[in-house]
């Protein structure tokens, strides 16, 4: 209704005015008893949080194992939320019309009344001790900058005890935890590490999850597939089945209007134990948008886990192309040697294809001389073998795929190249012979169908660029593959599914 509401009371509390219509707008009944608000990551979750966070302070540890050394007596405090929860239960009752004591808002309140400013105060008291910066804060003030939420006190009647909200669901803050640690500190999260507000969120939510709950997330991509994230992937993985549906945001999004947000939603039932299933990574024409969620397939991930990494595998052979590359023997780390003559170099940008070459681009800036691309990462071997395998293999469709699988597919990482597997000790002499001609041939290719583009940049002005355009070797990067896929033991059924890889938007104008 553009013009008529222009503030952001709520409906619930719109009042007939004197000799206005009020636009026809009835209040509704008691939203503020319905609908609480709060800082989900300050306050305590369950009434046994409040001895666990002040354990950690008072032992300075980021985490709580063993047995609990700070223990109080919270009889009182569950009486009173058990008296709040029978209020309040009655009085939602009343408004359904349900049959039962009539309860006024008042007495809800009286009742909330009594916890909430204890319960405040306690972790008032709490970060007082456990943060310097806090120490002499006022009580109002930090309630002020911190508005703590205790979810215990807000919902007694499905946290008490052993209970727990039967789902939760969101879409949490993307926020760097650095941008808020000024304004209020965090205590007692597994996945701070992850520096994300989210996945303290997912934490927070999954811990209010009753046994047999379900949690359902849409978070950035990043979650499932880096190290940061590692913490977070095991309180996961440890909480229950775990499903995951990965999404690009190139060239269909999920949500219009928002850039660079490569999104994965994750739902987690807690009644089930073990299982990891995942999609692909999705990609998708703006059109074809409709057909998305009905077409998801999902693949079985469980046990193909590594250290910061659910990999995202849709179907058995994507599944037994990581298993093969995992169980070489030999892979690119093992290859590298500090100071090798044989150099590589690559660049963290990810498209449709990798960029890793055995030359320099040139770029120019405006007075004609050269600089030196700041974006290039070097390799380094001790033999031009070694460099020419590793250049091979990491160009191929088979290491794309690889990588889609176990990264966060926003740009190359040393860690995903390191671990590349390379066939050299399982090769033949002859296919070893044609890794390294490809190789050469490839560099050749890409040298020979640069193309120069110049850029005018507001901060450093005009530059010409050599840039490299890998889908115009496409043809040799095949002929890698299929050699790459006889060393692997691959069959022509996984073969031709490694050089037909996401092929339409690896080839496409989005590739680019």
């Amino acid at each position: 209704m553009p013009g008529y509401l222009r503030d952001t009371t709520l409906v619930s509390q719109v009042e007939p005015t004197d000799g206005a219509e009020n636009l026809g707008i009835e209040p509704l009944p008691d939203v503020d008893f319905n609908v609480v608000s709060g800082n989900t990551l300050v306050g305590y979750s369950r009434i046994s949080h409040i001895d666990e966070l002040w354990e950690q302070v008072q032992l300075g540890t980021a985490t709580t194992t063993g047995t609990l050394a700070f223990e109080r007596d919270h009889s009182r405090l569950v009486s009173l939320c058990a008296e709040y929860a029978v209020v309040g239960d009655a009085f939602r009752n009343e408004m359904l019309g349900m049959p039962g004591p009539r309860v006024t808002k008042d007495q809800v309140r009286a009742a909330s009344n009594r916890i909430r400013p204890e319960v405040d105060q306690d972790i008032w008291r709490l970060y007082r001790t456990g943060f310097s910066r806090w120490s002499n804060t006022k009580f109002a003030d930090f309630k002020s900058s911190h508005t703590p939420f205790h979810w215990f006190v807000e919902f007694p009647s499905v946290l008490l005890a052993d209970g727990g909200f039967s789902a939760v669901v969101g879409n949490p803050p993307y926020v760097e935890i650095e941008k808020i640690a000024s304004s209020y500190g965090l205590l007692g999260y597994q996945s701070i590490g992850g520096g994300n507000l989210y996945s303290l969120v997912m934490e927070r939510s999954l811990s209010v999850c009753d046994t047999g709950g379900r949690l359902g997330m849409i978070v950035p991509v990043s979650s499932v597939c880096t190290g940061d994230f590692s913490e977070l992937q095991d309180t996961l993985v440890g909480s229950g089945s775990v499903h995951i549906a990965s999404f690009n945001d190139r060239p269909g999004k999920l949500f219009e209007g928002l850039e660079h947000i490569r999104l994965s939603i994750i739902l987690c039932d807690k009644s089930r134990n073990g299982s990891i299933k995942t999609t692909r990574y999705c990609k998708w024409t703006t059109e074809a948008r409709c057909h998305l969620f009905p077409n998801l397939a999902f693949g079985d991930a469980t046990g193909l886990r590594s250290p910061g990494s659910i990999p995202k595998v849709s179907n058995g052979i994507e599944a037994t192309i990581l298993q093969r590359i995992r169980t070489t023997p030999d892979t690119v780390s093992s290859r590298i040697v500090s100071g090798g003559d044989a150099v590589l170099y690559y660049t963290r940008k990810l498209s449709g294809f990798v960029q890793v070459i055995d030359f320099v681009p040139e770029i120019r800036v405006a007075n004609g001389q050269l600089e030196r691309p700041s974006e290039l990462k070097e390799l380094r071997f001790s033999s031009e073998r070694d460099r020419a395998i590793a250049e091979a293999a990491l160009n191929s469709s088979l290491f794309f795929l690889y990588l889609t699988m176990v990264s966060d597919c926003r740009n190359l990482n040393q860690r995903e190249v390191k671990a590349m597997g390379i066939p050299i000790s399982r090769a033949t002499d002859a296919q070893v012979q044609r890794l390294e001609q490809l190789s050469y041939e490839l560099s050749q290719r890409l040298a020979g169908t640069s193309r120069v583009v110049t850029s005018n940049y507001k901060k450093y002005g005009r530059k010409e660029i050599q840039c490299i355009y890998p889908k115009l070797a496409k043809d040799i990067i095949d002929q890698i593959d299929i050699v790459l896929g006889e060393a692997f033991g691959l069959n022509d059924v996984e073969l031709d599914y490694v050089v037909n890889f996401d092929i339409r938007f690896r080839m496409g104008v989005w590739a680019e």
